[in-house]
């Protein structure tokens, strides 16, 4: 869990809320596709209902990304077989594969609208994370990073 200053209204120290955490990574798959507008709204909330109306809206737009993916990927996984969703992407003449991640829970929705009422911070927060998180949904980069672990792995096992 990491450590940050959150707010002038908050301690020094304050431990970050996985609820943060899960909504940046979720929000992640908007970076990765380039669609930066949920993103752009909690960066900047003016109030809690931006909040909530991005939160609500970024849900609806995943919403229609899972009901329609363009390619899914059938795997097995501890026993049992698992689609993985994703969304085709064309960024400056290249074709993309974006992974749609799982949603958040009801609850962590809940306790993530609860800390943005106390502190519109975390909305700030979940934002500027997301944007860090954006990478990790493309098929071809995650395959990438996949592989260099396993030659770091490898390499310390030799």
């Amino acid at each position: 869990m990491t450590i940050i200053k959150i707010g002038d209204s908050m301690p020094e120290t304050t431990k970050m809320p996985s609820e943060v955490e899960k909504i940046a990574k979720f929000l992640g798959f908007f970076a990765a596709c380039r669609a930066y507008r949920p993103i752009d709204m909690l960066s900047r909330p003016f109030s809690y209902d931006d909040v909530v109306n991005t939160i609500n809206d970024a849900l609806r737009q995943y919403s229609v990304a899972y009901s329609t993916p363009d390619y899914i990927e059938k795997r097995k996984v501890n026993e049992r077989e698992v689609e993985i969703r994703y969304v085709r992407l064309r960024i400056g003449g290249i074709e993309k594969l974006v992974r749609l991640p799982a949603p958040p829970s009801s609850e962590t929705v809940k306790k993530f609208l609860e800390l943005c009422k106390e502190d519109l911070t975390y909305a700030r927060i979940a934002a500027s994370l997301a944007m860090t998180y954006g990478f990790r949904y493309s098929k071809e980069e995650a395959e990438e990073e996949s592989e260099e672990k396993e030659e770091v792995k490898i390499e310390e096992e030799g």
